[in-house]
């Protein structure tokens, strides 16, 4: 498996530069957009550059477990059944109980 890279994408809106610079006992917020399977455990490695190019910084390891969100992994589904019940009631003259 190979990690990714430029999972942080202008076309979605975000915003972000690589000159950015935050000094030491400071924080920053960074949102990653990347695709993800339902009940599934991630690694996310952050590796951060230091203004001294010589100067070596440890990666920053994130976990994400997908199980914590199934509840809303679960409500962001009903758009999707919507649409399709929507698609078939309309255009393929289909009975949909829950439409």
């Amino acid at each position: 498996m190979y990690p990714k890279t430029g999972v942080n994408s202008r076309e979605l809106g975000l915003e972000s530069s690589a000159s950015d610079k935050i000094g030491a006992g400071k924080q920053r917020n960074l949102t990653f957009v990347f695709e993800v399977k339902k009940d599934k455990k991630y690694k996310i490695g952050l590796q951060p550059k230091s203004s001294d190019y010589d100067e070596e910084i440890d990666e920053v390891t994130l976990t994400l477990d997908t199980k914590k969100y199934a509840k809303s992994y679960n409500k962001l589904q009903d758009p999707e059944k919507a649409l399709q019940a929507y698609t078939e009631v309309l255009y393929l003259n289909k009975e949909n109980v829950d439409l």
